[in-house]
């Protein structure tokens, strides 16, 4: 090539020469040589020459250092014999890393090289290849296609080889097992004696309650499917007492000897049995969820009071860890229920109400003082003097408790109607009337409240690059622009669902199964799962739809005041959040960056008073509500009868401070209440000390616990 040629020039030569030898059907060699900057030889050989062996060996870089392309075929003799040889030479090099015993490699020497798929695989790669067309059928394809051969067969022999390590693995852990089984048989063996004599014991204990079982009529649990809803009517536990105190009472109460301490303790049992019992009809203030007491309870709490008797004396730090971590407290999983339950035991079973012959220094209950000996009539008659209703007072409750409760009735009736209201036909099948007529209502609000501030399209770059930067700033600032991107997503997300539901219904789109699944969900008047995996929010889709587009609007102010720097600087309304319990992770975070040390070197604390709480970071929060009773900011008062059952309380003052710092401003007479998402109590946001003057155990049976702001 000159310095005139050029790839205009070349172009030109290639196509000429292209047609010569797919038009004219004549043999080309197209050979440039560029005297410019780089030197390409071609070196055409014979291989049938004499000299051609000897020339390759004294001229190695041929082989080494040279594109080799053999222009003719290989013999069928060569083409039979190389699998062998590659394959073999692959496995040899592969075989234990290329290591062997001087012993084994004598053997392998001996034997005849073979493959495990014999002469049929050996055969079936030049079969391969003489199958292919003359003009693709070269040596190179045929080494390529070899090379591809050993390539997966190493693959799936890997496989193999870890799956069968896998399985080994397996097999030792079960022999792991198996010895340590064997173990615990041996120790269970050894304790076999003081097993059947604790058996023995307890088939004594068996004995006495299936007799009074059989004498008297038991007065079971209602069974859970009749509480379905958790909200059930008031029953009157209160007025039938349990087996031991019903119509054979007077011989279970004589069993003590005429111990008036176990007489008192057995009815302060009872009563405890009926107030956790009937503590559930006020669900979720009396319990956040209702759980199976039941007459096995009662009766292992007699029992332990007995063996208590029978050692001499009353341990009640005894009784209330046995109460509250193996019987009834065994059943409660949640932190705040079983606060209630300690309460109660502490309440119940102390030497001051329970005093034996002398006269008790605190009351059992309201007007409820127990008597100082074993006579079973008078504990009848204090039975007998209970009103016919229960009273909120019996189980530490607010007055206005009614309400709350008729509240929850009403939701859960109007959630009983809508299912009633659900379609009984068949929904395996498209009916686009059924669909426009039930979904309509849905589509007609999404449209109305996108129409307002078109939600729908204010994913731009700007939110993007502020994502892109967000890592940059504080944790904050980066929370609440996260948070505006993600709810806008699910805005878009929600509006492509609905959208494509209407295409469906107008008939300009095809149903698929996603858009089958929503219309389903919303039909039953239930938000669709796929909105839910994103936000967790109201299972009602109306309120659902309604609460996005406000929280997502919110979120967008939020982002503007936080890239101003003015968010801290007024209190925040934590119910405009989608995850409010990451802000307060976000603002310990930050609070940590400026004290220069671990998060775990931090504890949140809060305050109510007007000077707020000396921080760095300090947070006011506005629209908390609260439940059992009412607050004013300084103290915590009783609700009435004729009070609201949610009440507003005032601005609070939170913070993230250095746990040293925390310790020692920390009041005594303090309530840790807990701040829920929403009224059914089930996700705590953090827990909010309130001052109660000292009275603790008053404001925990009243179950009170504050709500963000629906």
């Amino acid at each position: 090539m000159g310095k005139g040629y050029g790839v205009k020039q070349f172009r030109t030569d290639l196509k000429a020469y292209m047609q010569m030898a797919a038009i004219e059907n004549q043999q080309v060699v197209f050979i440039l040589e560029d005297h410019q900057k780089n030197l390409h030889v071609a070196v055409i050989m014979d291989y049938t020459n004499p000299s051609f062996t000897v020339n390759c060996q004294s001229n190695p870089a041929l082989i080494k250092q040279c594109n080799v392309m053999w222009m003719s075929k290989w013999s069928k003799e060569s083409m039979c014999s190389l699998p062998m040889m590659v394959i073999t030479k692959s496995k040899d090099s592969g075989d234990a890393a290329g290591v062997f015993t001087q012993e084994k490699k004598k053997k392998k020497d001996k034997r005849e090289r073979r493959v495990s798929g014999g002469d049929s695989l050996l055969n079936g790669f030049l079969s391969i290849h003489q199958s292919m067309p003359s003009n693709a059928a070269t040596p190179r394809k045929y080494m390529q296609l070899m090379k591809t051969y050993l390539k997966v067969y190493k693959h799936k022999k890997q496989m193999i080889l870890d799956r069968q390590q896998h399985l080994k693995g397996g097999v030792d852990k079960l022999n792991e097992a198996t010895t340590v089984v064997d173990k615990l048989k041996k120790e269970a063996g050894e304790q076999e004696v003081k097993l059947n004599q604790k058996q023995e014991e307890a088939n004594k204990a068996l004995k006495m309650i299936t007799n009074t079982m059989n004498s008297h009529k038991i007065h079971a649990d209602a069974p859970a499917k009749q509480h379905e809803g958790h909200i059930r009517s008031p029953s009157r536990c209160e007025k039938e007492p349990p087996s031991f105190l019903h119509d054979g009472g007077p011989e279970y109460i004589a069993a003590g000897g005429g111990n008036a301490q176990r007489a008192q303790a057995l009815f302060a049992l009872a009563w405890f049995h009926a107030v956790v019992q009937e503590r559930r009809t006020f669900i979720p203030q009396g319990w956040t969820k209702f759980y199976e007491f039941n007459f096995a309870d009662l009766k292992a709490g007699a029992d332990i009071l007995d063996r208590l008797v029978a050692m001499g004396t009353l341990r009640w730090d005894y009784m209330h860890g046995l109460m509250e971590n193996a019987i009834y407290g065994g059943r409660v999983d949640n932190s705040f229920d079983l606060r209630v339950m300690v309460s109660y035991l502490k309440e119940f079973f102390n030497g001051e109400v329970i005093s034996g012959s002398s006269k008790a220094h605190r009351p059992l209950g309201p007007n409820i003082n127990l008597p100082t000996s074993a006579d079973f009539k008078e504990y009848i008659r204090i039975i007998k003097s209970f009103s016919e209703t229960d009273k909120p007072i019996y189980f530490g409750l607010p007055a206005n408790i009614d309400r709350s409760a008729q509240r929850m009735i009403s939701a859960n009736v109007i959630s009983q109607l809508k299912v009633l209201m659900r379609s009984m036909q068949a929904t395996d099948k498209f009916d686009r009337d059924k669909w426009q007529k039930e979904l309509s209502p849905v589509l007609n609000l999404w449209k109305k409240l996108n129409s307002e501030v078109n939600l729908t399209k204010q994913i731009t770059r700007q939110s993007a690059h502020r994502m892109s930067i967000s890592s940059t700033k504080e944790p904050i600032t980066s929370f609440i622009q996260l948070e505006h991107f993600n709810a806008l997503r699910l805005v878009q997300d929600v509006h492509r669902s609905l959208a494509n539901v209407s295409k469906v219904i107008r008939g300009t789109m095809l149903l698929s199964p996603d858009v089958k699944k929503v219309a389903d969900s919303l039909m039953r008047n239930e938000t669709p799962g796929a909105w839910q995996a994103v936000w967790e929010g109201p299972e009602d889709p109306f309120q659902y739809l309604r609460s996005l587009v406000s929280r997502t609007l919110a979120c967008k102010r939020w982002v503007q005041k936080a890239e101003s720097g003015t968010l801290l600087n007024e209190p925040l309304d934590l119910s405009e959040l989608f995850h409010p319990d990451t802000f307060l992770n976000a603002l310990r975070q930050q609070t940590a960056r400026l004290h220069k040390t671990a998060m775990d070197g931090l504890v949140f604390v809060s305050s109510w008073a007007k000077i707020g709480v000396n921080s760095k970071m300090p947070v006011k929060l506005t629209g908390l509500q609260l439940e059992g009773c009412a607050f004013d900011g300084a103290r915590l008062t009783e609700s009435r009868a004729d009070s609201p059952s949610v009440t507003s309380v005032p601005v609070c003052t939170v913070a993230w401070v250095p746990r040293d710092d925390a310790e020692a401003k920390v009041p005594t007479e303090v309530i840790s209440m807990p701040l829920y998402m929403t009224q059914e109590r089930e996700k705590v946001v953090v827990c909010l000390d309130v001052p109660c003057a000292g009275e603790t155990g008053r404001w925990i049976q009243s179950g009170a616990a504050m709500f963000l702001k629906d």
